[in-house]
C-alpha cells in the first residue's frame, strides 16, 4: 500500500464555503481517495480478510423499499453507483429448460 504522506502526488485540496462541501465535492474525494489507497485491488484484499464487514458495507448498496411484482411486470435496476473494475468481469448466459411441476431435470444429459 502506497505512503500518502510521501506521495508525489499533490492531495485534493478543498476549501469548506458557508454552507460546508457540495455532495459532488465530497463524492469526488472519496473516489481520489480510494485510488490513493490501492483502489480496487486494496479493497479485495481487505475484503477478503473481512468477508463480514465487507458484506455488511455491500449489502448498504442495495436499495432500501421493495415492490411486490406480477409475472407480467418487467423491473429495471438503476444502480445510483457508476460500474467499477469489480463490474467487468465475462458473463455467460445459460438457457435451461424450467421443468414442468413432477417433472425431474437432470443435467447430465
Amino acid at each position: 500500500m502506497t505512503d500518502v504522506s510521501n506521495s508525489p502526488q499533490k492531495l485534493p485540496q478543498f476549501r469548506r464555503s458557508s454552507d460546508g462541501f457540495s455532495r459532488q465535492e465530497l463524492v469526488n474525494a472519496f473516489r481520489n481517495s480510494f485510488q490513493m489507497i490501492g483502489g480496487v485491488d486494496a479493497l479485495t484484499i481487505w475484503a477478503a480478510d473481512n468477508q463480514t464487514e465487507f458484506y455488511k458495507l455491500f449489502s448498504k448498496l442495495f436499495p432500501a423499499a421493495t415492490l411486490s411484482l406480477d409475472a407480467q411486470t418487467a423491473l429495471i435496476i438503476q444502480h445510483a453507483v457508476p460500474p467499477t473494475l469489480l463490474d467487468n468481469h465475462p458473463s455467460e448466459r445459460i438457457d435451461l429448460p424450467i421443468p414442468s411441476e413432477g417433472e425431474v431435470h437432470d443435467d447430465n444429459h
